[in-house]
Order: structure tokens, then sequence, then C-alpha cells
């Protein structure tokens, strides 16, 4: 093989491996953001923090 021939394999396996990195990186973060999603629906329906209303009344947290 000519040296320009070793070249081109080379670059080609390494563009190929930083395909793959990125798309292992691409899956993480898609996971990270659907935790992070799912905390925030968590906290949004906190009952703690909403108005209550009964009949006969209106109780609110003070």
């Amino acid at each position: 093989m000519k040296l320009m021939d070793i070249f081109n394999v080379i670059a080609g396996v390494a563009s190929i491996i930083s395909l793959i990195i990125s798309i292992v990186s691409l899956y993480k973060v898609n996971a990270v953001e659907k935790i992070i999603k799912s905390k925030q629906n968590i906290s949004d329906s906190n009952i703690t923090r909403s108005t209550v209303t009964q009949v006969g009344g209106d109780y609110t947290n003070k």
C-alpha cells in the first residue's frame, strides 16, 4: 500500500469512530432531557403549591 492509501484508511476509520461517538452522545443527551422533563412535571403537580377550593369555603395554603 502507498502512504496515501494508508492515510485514507486511517482518516476513514477516524471518521467512523467520530460518528459513533456523536451518536452515543446524542442518546445520552436525550436521556438526560427526558429525566429533566419528568422532574419538572413532578414539581409542577405538587399539591402544596396549589389552591384547593371545596364546597362551603375557599381553603388556600398560608
